[in-house]
This record gives C-alpha cells, structure tokens and sequence, in this order.
C-alpha cells in the first residue's frame, strides 16, 4: 500500500493515482461541502460491503468538519437511519452496479462498483481528487 500525508493526515491507499485514471470525474466536487452535512448513502440488502470505503472517505470529511450520516437509498431493509433522494439530498452513494463508474446524480455523487476491490478503486480515485492530487 501507499501512504499520504496532509498536514497532521495520513491516507493510506491500495492504489497510486496513476493506476486510477481511467475512472473519469469530470465534475465538480465542492457541491459535497455546501450544507455542512453529508449522507453515504446505500441499498441496504446488498451484497457490497461498503465499511471501509465509508471509514476512509468518512475520515476525510470529517477532517473538514462535515457532519457525516449514513443513509439508505431504498426503503426496504432500511434501519432506522434516513432514507435519502439524491433530488433534495446532498450524497455520496455507494451502489454495487455491472460498470465501475463515478457519475453525478443530482446532488449526490455516486461510486458504483461491481464488488469491493472495485469500489476501494473508485473509493481512492474520488479521494485522491479531493486531495488535489488527480
């Protein structure tokens, strides 16, 4: 693994930016911080184990001050956690998709991947840009 330093953080990643550049993200980011809270959202049921992708991203904006809440993105299966509209909620979506691709939803942001090696790639391709250095 490779490790990052920012200030007093330290990032660790599986992958150098280099190995991630296929994934595009030609879109802006800065729409994550606008309401000072931001939902990871999922689809409870599914078969993608999304903790370590949430935990390293989590740290990330908490850092910055961003209050972070999980959220699901369906209804059934749901927790007593909020159930989150990517037209009126602010979110980052972790879904398990066929194609590994970042896309911009409305306001949410969303990593889909095939299963978790796939999403810890497009995990640290999304922190790598919003440490400035993809």
């Amino acid at each position: 693994g490779w490790r990052f330093q920012v200030g007093n953080e330290i990032y660790y990643f599986q992958y150098l930016p280099e190995q991630l550049t296929n994934y595009s993200m030609n879109f802006p980011t800065y729409n994550l911080f606008s309401e000072g809270k931001l939902y990871f959202g999922y689809e409870p049921g599914v078969n993608l184990n999304t903790d370590l992708a949430m935990s390293k991203l989590g740290t990330f904006f908490y850092n910055r001050n961003l209050v972070v809440v999980r959220a699901c993105i369906k209804e059934k299966g749901c927790p007593d956690i909020p159930i989150i509209d990517c037209a009126t909620k602010t979110s980052l979506v972790f879904q398990k998709t066929n194609n590994t691709i970042i896309e911009s939803i409305n306001k949410c942001l969303v990593l889909n991947a095939k299963d978790e090696v796939e999403l810890t790639k497009v995990t640290e391709r999304l922190l790598y840009n919003l440490l400035g250095i993809l």
